[in-house]
């Protein structure tokens, strides 16, 4: 339940049949009376007509019928702010999870590392199978929420048109659910993969996502469930660092020689990893003329060197030092000082330990945008330690054509190829 602190969510998923037991329940709050005013999320989103509204609206209240004994005797955490929500505590959420399971909700769980999970995706079948036939399906999720309420999705496929409905259901301060922002946006396409991946692209952006989506058009939901080894190797190892901001795992490099790899963009992504803390800019020295701040070096070599089996000599020398500053050049990630690739998802398909001691992982970069589950393959190779910590040993791009690499460019400006230095 931790890696529910993280993305402020946890996720179910259920499918709408005439049949599910679920349908049978009389809410105990009249509809009328619990509907609030609609606050948009989904850019470009529609608002609902009145009889789909009531329709989602009357449904949210049956699912919330299934757990309020729950929720009420829950233990919640008293909010900092005061219009803020109090949040229930990781096992109370655990025993709504398991309440709703056990009337035959289908469940989402989420990984840990940006996808999410169909538990069990019996539902997800039939709205598949239906959909390969041309019929008419339909399939809701609802993704509980921190504190303790849920964000509902109800996907849609009628006369060959696709689209999903949205609506967010919260507990109000006398114990009363409430639901709010109706809306709908249209599906542009939708893809089962072979590796048993939902791919769907919708018609608008996310302006602010609350579940398993995220950002933008292009999205996924695992339907097989990664093997826990697998998902466990790629939460320590790949998650932390991924795609974005940085080259660790899109170029090829081996220790001792680490000239193509850049520490400086790594600098964030392992202080988290390493720390569990930020980087915050403001707590450093900002030179206007370069864009760039400046990291003490005995911070900036404190963060790296134990990822990598390196001298603070060799990185200063591939980190560009700043003799005059003791200090390391470093520059925030934003869009202006990176190309806009698409996102990627790690998945770790295989693993093998070696008899040096190391750990070789084979990962697949899945990419909604392309609709495919590898748009390219790559070896990654770790050297767990005694201590707890590793090191980050090679890596190696094994499959994929060359225009489906990311294309890269060091954030600091002198770091880069002349044909990207005037980019931004």
């Amino acid at each position: 339940m931790k890696k529910l602190k993280i993305l402020s969510i946890f996720l179910c998923l259920v499918f709408l049949l005439s049949s599910c037991s679920a349908q049978n329940i009389t809410p105990q709050y009249n509809p009328s009376e619990t509907r609030s005013s609609p606050d948009f999320r989904l850019l470009g989103a529609e608002k609902l007509d009145d009889e789909t509204s009531g329709k989602i609206e009357k449904r949210c209240l049956k699912i919330a019928d299934l757990y309020q004994s729950q929720y009420h005797a829950a233990k919640k955490k008293k909010p900092e702010l005061s219009y803020e929500q109090s949040s229930v505590s990781d096992t109370d959420l655990e025993k709504i999870k398991a309440a709703l399971l056990e009337e035959g909700i289908s469940v989402i769980d989420a990984n840990g590392d940006e996808t999410s999970t169909l538990l069990n995706p019996e539902s997800f079948s039939d709205f598949r199978d239906n959909i390969s036939a041309q019929q008419d399906a339909e399939l809701e999720a609802i993704a509980l929420s921190e504190y303790g309420g849920f964000y509902y999705y109800l996907f849609s496929y009628h006369s060959g048109k696709r689209y999903f409905a949205y609506a967010n259901l919260e507990w109000d301060n006398t114990g009363r659910p409430k639901v709010k922002d109706f809306q709908k946006t249209s599906i542009d396409s939708w893809l089962y993969t072979e590796n048993g991946n939902f791919i769907y692209t919708r018609t608008t952006g996310c302006a602010t996502p609350h579940v398993f989506e995220k950002m933008g058009r292009y999205q996924l939901l695992r339907i097989k469930p990664v093997p826990d080894a697998l998902l466990q190797y790629s939460l320590a190892y790949i998650a932390p660092v991924s795609y974005k901001g940085n080259n660790l795992l899109i170029s090829d490099w081996s220790e001792p020689d680490f000239n193509s790899l850049n520490f400086n963009d790594l600098l964030e992504y392992l202080k988290k990893l390493g720390t569990g803390s930020y980087l915050s800019p403001k707590d450093y020295p900002f030179d206007k003329q370069s864009g760039n701040f400046y990291i003490p070096s005995s911070e900036f070599e404190a963060v790296i060197l134990p990822f990598f089996n390196m001298t603070a000599p060799q990185l200063k020398k591939a980190a560009s030092y700043d003799e005059d500053r003791n200090a390391y050049p470093w520059q925030e990630y934003k869009g202006t000082n990176t190309y806009p690739n698409p996102t990627l998802y790690p998945n770790v398909i295989a693993s093998q330990k070696n008899s040096d001691g190391t750990l070789t992982l084979t990962v697949d970069a899945i990419c909604p945008e392309k609709e495919t589950d590898a748009l390219f393959t790559h070896k990654l190779t770790v050297r767990p330690l005694e201590d707890g910590g590793f090191q980050y040993v090679s890596n190696t791009i094994t499959a994929g054509n060359e225009e489906d690499i990311p294309v890269y460019f060091p954030r600091v400006r002198e770091q880069r190829d002349e044909k990207f230095r005037d980019y931004w």
